[in-house]
C-alpha cells in the first residue's frame, strides 16, 4: 500500500510538472517506463524504509515507558521476595536457636545423669580443674 502511494505520488509530481497536462498516451508511456523492475524495487525499498522508520520511532517513544514499567515490576517482585526471605530467615534463626539450645541442654542433662549413675562427681572435677581444691 505504501509502495503504491509512493508510485502515485511520483506520478502526480510528474503530471504537475507538465504544461499542458499529459494526455492518455503520455500517461501510458509514463506507466510503461515507470513500471520497470528497477522502479518497482525503488518503490518497495522506499516503503520498507518508511515502515522501518515508523517502527523505530514507535519503539523509541515507548522504550522509556516500557523500561520504567519493567523496573517497577522488578522492584515490586523483589520486595515481595525480600520480605518473605526476611521472615523465613527470622523463623529459621529462631528455630535454630531454640532447637540448638534445647538439644545442648538435654545433652548436658544426659551427660550429668550418666556421670551421676557412674559415681562421678562433676562438681569435684570442676573444682580440681579450677584449682580450688
Amino acid at each position: 500500500m505504501i509502495a503504491f502511494g509512493i508510485f502515485i505520488d511520483g506520478e502526480q509530481k510528474w503530471a504537475n510538472e507538465k504544461n499542458p497536462p499529459p494526455t492518455d498516451a503520455k500517461y501510458r508511456q509514463y506507466h510503461d517506463t515507470s513500471l520497470s523492475q528497477q522502479h518497482t524495487e525503488f518503490c518497495m525499498d522506499s516503503a520498507r524504509t518508511i515502515l522501518q522508520n515508523i517502527a523505530n520511532e514507535t519503539i523509541a517513544a515507548k522504550k522509556a515507558e516500557f523500561l520504567s514499567e519493567a523496573i517497577e515490576q522488578y522492584k515490586a517482585e523483589a520486595s515481595k521476595g525480600h520480605n518473605s526471605f526476611h521472615w523465613w530467615g527470622l523463623a529459621e534463626a529462631t528455630i535454630g536457636a531454640v532447637s540448638g539450645s534445647v538439644i545442648w541442654t538435654l545433652s548436658l542433662i544426659g551427660i550429668t545423669a550418666i556421670a551421676l549413675r557412674s559415681g562421678i562427681d562433676l562438681l569435684e572435677i570442676y573444682k580440681k580443674m579450677a584449682g580450688l581444691n
